[in-house]
């Protein structure tokens, strides 16, 4: 059977979601936090970290701006 371009048959493959955000969104998808801001920035932090696994945050984060933004994002004690 086709319809438009696409050709169905028995065998149903799911598409291979590509870019690091999918998982991210996933992962995200129940978490809500008292601002969209920072839903926003959590989705742009892991993504961030994921892109260097491994790395320190200031290396992952790339800039000075991304870098302060991480560490107010985490709270610290002391």
């Amino acid at each position: 059977m086709t319809i438009g371009l696409l050709i169905l048959n028995d065998v149903w493959e799911v598409p291979m979601v590509t870019g690091t955000n999918a998982w991210i969104e996933d992962e995200l998808a129940g978490c809500r936090l008292a601002d969209e801001r920072l839903e926003r920035r959590l989705s742009t932090l892991l993504d961030q970290m994921a892109g260097a696994m491994g790395d320190s945050i200031p290396l992952a984060c790339q800039d000075w701006a991304n870098t302060k933004a991480a560490y107010r994002f985490s709270p610290t004690t002391g």
